[in-house]
């Protein structure tokens, strides 16, 4: 009670006719009761007094226990998409204990599937299907599946530490388009907020070598300011022989400082400095295919021989972000935003050294910075209609070539213009939403394709590519208090990444998505126990869709193949449905299936996903727990390729045909506070990965590692 107390009493005559200050109140109530009013402290500042002066209350909106208020946090996922948003919390995360970020998102929802593309790149997200968005505290790190100025990709999520995460929320629409266009949805991944005094210190120890140490710090120093700090190191060794070791030292800072109430500035700073190897393929050794009569061998597996494994030595992630936002009164704010990625590695390839080096140039330098400068205004008017208009810059500089694309310099700029608003018709009842968002990309220099015979292109320079235009509009209808139905559209406008990446060289057409979402949300009533479920639908009628045409070689010895691509009408449609339930006062269910197809069909992707959960809380005992799992059905990756020979004839070679899929990746999670009913009371654990598999699996779409235990012990102090 002595938040409200600090209330004077015009503000809390205005907290009495809010209706909507009314619920909140009686729910941060219920959260000081349960001590979650100091992590609420830095989204809650409405209502205080400060310095002496009241401080004006903010108009919010709640719906359930969310307290959505875009003129404080103008990046914030709009309320209209919370049936196509999936949200896992700091509490769920410490939970699962994952070991990367990766990992952690791998089974938040089922329309998330993650992939290894040829096991060079680590990790990519798609959602239903199509590529996501990645955004960072409102930084976009990757812009979907079209050609942005952004080309950080998600490799940045195998070094972040997953302790300075907050939360992570999937979008399963392609609505929001105030974090760009993404015909799969977006990944926002948000960061630790300051809460009172609390140092944590864990140490890990697992199996194939895996060695973790974190440290984080986080205090409210003043008034005016606090912050959140974390220091990791982890280690993998992984099983002997298999070259799939793994090092990461990081350091992460978080600064708030407010000068006045209507002042907020937001310092991060995290550097990721690490190594991670590629590991060798055994796909015949592993059941995956059996290599037939005309496959080329040299395409079926990248590395199958520990003596050529491939590494990224040393890697290196600095980001820099600082973030600051004007709050004119309660229903106007204006925020800017300036970041800095830059990523550095060197490529190592054995097979690039020597008299006569196949494929990638051994020690391969590569240097990749982003620059991003981000302006929003956020307008809430009396009758609670929300206005967020926006302006980006990205610059996005690769001055030495990226994996195939060796010693060429590539180089651009994007601008981006948004218009989103959010339209009460009904009260809380019937919300409409639209957006508008322009992108267009001027190209100062790209130089990226190569010919099967060696021979590099003439690059593009000083060009501006024609802009794309994107739009959405969506309706959400709460029917009653248990039913909530959402229906939304899009048109989007894809570009691809290397227009040039064909058989034949011609430039591949922009991708038009027209996409389709309905939503259903619906709790039940009479259930003996909390139970709910939520069905989401889509289809997405991809015009010019961008999709596999096997692959070719890059270089005159005909010793490295890359993908290509080819321009085709597809329509994908699917859905999803996850049931949750509280089974009794100690344990939480829910379980989740994503179906999809393709017309014509997509051979390289799995039409079924599930997902499932299985949560235990003690608080008595203080014993937690998890079971947590996802399946990927099983589908083929078969494709083939022509080239022409020495004889200059058309040779038509069959890849490998990866029966991939169809594997249960399940983790389990279990700690003890040593001291029950103890906030701060060391705490025991062990998890358990992938614990259905002792092998270890390096294709696509596989475990990444074989059965994996940890202990860790965590302290407070």
């Amino acid at each position: 009670m002595e938040f409200i107390k600090k209330l004077d009493t015009t503000s809390r005559s205005i907290l009495l006719r809010t209706a909507a200050i009314k619920i909140a109140s009686a729910f941060l109530i219920l959260a000081f009761a349960a001590g979650e009013v100091p992590a609420m402290a830095g989204e809650w500042k409405e209502g205080a007094i400060k310095n002496g002066k009241t401080i004006e209350l903010n108009s919010i909106s709640v719906l359930g226990e969310k307290i959505y208020d875009p003129v404080a946090e103008p990046t914030a996922v709009p309320l209209n998409n919370s049936t196509f948003t999936e949200t896992i919390g700091r509490k769920a995360i410490e939970l699962r204990n994952p070991f990367t970020a990766t990992e952690l998102i791998s089974f938040i929802s089922p329309s998330v599937l993650r992939s290894n593309q040829n096991r060079k790149y680590k990790s990519f997200f798609d959602i239903r299907g199509g590529k996501a968005s990645l955004i960072l505290d409102g930084f976009v790190v990757q812009d979907g599946s079209s050609n942005s100025g952004i080309r950080g990709d998600d490799r940045l999520l195998e070094f972040l530490n997953p302790d300075v995460i907050e939360s992570v929320e999937v979008m399963k629409d392609s609505t929001a388009l105030i974090y760009g266009g993404a015909k799969g949805g977006a990944i926002y991944i948000r960061t630790r907020k300051p809460e009172k005094k609390h140092n944590r210190l864990k140490l890990e120890l697992g199996t194939f070598g895996e060695f973790t140490t974190k440290l984080s710090l986080t205090d409210i120093i003043d008034k005016k300011s606090s912050y959140f700090a974390a220091f990791n190191k982890r280690k993998f060794d992984g099983p002997d022989g298999k070259n799939a070791s793994f090092n990461d030292t990081g350091a992460f800072i978080k600064y708030f400082y407010s000068p006045t109430s209507h002042d907020d500035f937001v310092f991060t700073y995290n550097s990721e400095t690490g190594m991670y190897q590629i590991p060798i393929d055994e796909p015949e050794a592993s059941g995956q295919f059996k290599l037939a009569a005309g496959i080329d061998p040299k395409t079926y597996s990248i590395v199958i021989d520990p003596r050529y494994g491939w590494s990224y030595e040393p890697w290196k992630n600095n980001f820099a972000d600082l973030n600051y936002t004007k709050k004119w009164n309660s229903r106007q704010s204006t925020n800017f935003q300036l970041s800095r990625l830059e990523v550095t590695n060197d490529f190592h390839n054995p097979r690039g050294s020597g008299a006569t080096p196949l494929g990638h140039i051994d020690g391969h330098h590569v240097l990749e910075t982003t620059n991003a400068m981000a302006l929003r205004h956020t307008i809430k008017t009396g009758g609670g209609v929300i206005y967020r208009m926006g302006y980006s810059l990205d610059h996005w500089y690769n001055p030495t070539g990226k994996l195939y694309w060796e010693k060429m310099s590539n180089e651009d700029k994007k601008h981006t213009m948004y218009l989103q608003t959010e339209v009460p018709l009904s009260g809380d009842r019937l919300m409409l939403d639209a957006g508008y968002r322009r992108d267009r990309r001027y190209i100062i220099r790209e130089q990226k394709s190569r010919t099967p015979a060696g021979k590099a292109l003439a690059p593009i320079t000083d060009r501006w590519e024609d802009p794309r235009n994107s739009v959405s509009t969506g309706l959400t209808w709460k029917a009653t208090k248990n039913d909530t139905l959402s229906f939304r559209y899009a048109s989007l406008v894809m570009t691809p990444v290397d227009r040039t990446a064909t058989q034949s060289g011609a430039g591949l057409a922009d991708e038009t998505d027209k996409i389709i979402n309905f939503g259903v949300e619906h709790k039940f009533k009479n259930a003996s126990r909390p139970t709910s479920f939520e069905l989401n639908i889509f289809k997405n009628d991809m015009t010019d869709s961008i999709v596999d045409d096997g692959t070719k070689f890059i270089d005159a010895a005909k010793t490295t193949v890359m993908r290509v691509f080819k321009n085709t009408d597809t329509v994908s449609r699917g859905g999803e449905l996850k049931l949750n339930t509280k089974l009794s006062d100690l344990f939480d269910f829910s379980i989740g299936a994503g179906l999809a197809s393709y017309s014509p069909d997509l051979t390289t992707r799995p039409k079924k996903n599930y997902i499932a959960e299985l949560k235990y809380e003690n608080g008595r005992t203080g014993v937690s727990a998890g079971l947590y799992g996802r399946f990927v059905g099983a589908f083929d990756s078969s494709a083939s390729y022509n080239f022409k020979d020495a004889a200059n004839k058309t040779v038509n070679r069959t890849l490998a045909n990866y029966r991939l899929g169809n594997f249960w990746d399940l983790g389990f999670s279990i700690s003890k506070k040593l001291t029950p009913g103890d906030e701060h009371s060391p705490k025991i654990s062990l998890t358990v990965r992938n614990l259905l598999d002792k092998n270890y699996e390096t294709m696509p779409l596989a475990p990444d590692f074989g059965r994996r235990a940890t202990l860790g012990y965590e302290i407070d102090f």
